[in-house]
């Protein structure tokens, strides 16, 4: 593009960089997984021998090769969510917190009368006077004000 609206020009090769990009999670891109071959392009159309089906058994054969390429996307995809949820396993930790434990407190959920985008990003530390599972009673100070003393975690 060269100016700045010239952009409408460009979106019919956004689209078709989109649509022939390859998955990494499928392993083919979203031409080829909706119409069976890779996309040709002028520069590979005389590469490839063109087909015609001049029988049962080609149409056959490529709707064959459709639901094998579906299925192997589908199988691509199962594994990468797989291995996304191996990871995000590994990530997650249980949070304890005990008495005499120091705790940060967000501001979203004080009622002070300062803006959100204004206020500090965390308040505290401050002590925890008990702990009743995700229910933490903290020692806050009376500049605070209508500020319930029990959080959760």
């Amino acid at each position: 593009m060269v100016q700045y609206d010239e952009w409408d020009e460009a979106l019919p090769h956004v689209t078709f960089g989109l649509n022939t990009h390859v998955s990494t999670a499928t392993k083919v891109s979203l031409f080829e997984f909706a119409h069976g071959f890779p996309v040709r392009v002028p520069l590979t159309m005389g590469l490839a021998e063109r087909q015609e089906f001049n029988d049962d058994t080609q149409a056959v054969s490529l709707i064959e090769r459709m639901e094998n390429r579906h299925k192997a996307a589908s199988d691509h995809m199962t594994a990468s969510q797989l291995r996304l949820g191996h990871l995000l396993e590994k990530r997650l930790v249980a949070s304890r917190v005990v008495t005499g434990d120091k705790v940060w407190l967000d501001p979203k959920h004080t009622p002070i009368d300062i803006s959100y985008k204004l206020t500090a990003r965390w308040f505290g530390p401050f002590e925890v006077l008990s702990s009743d599972g995700a229910a933490v009673t903290l020692d806050l100070p009376e500049t605070f004000g209508k500020a319930h003393c029990k959080v959760n975690i």
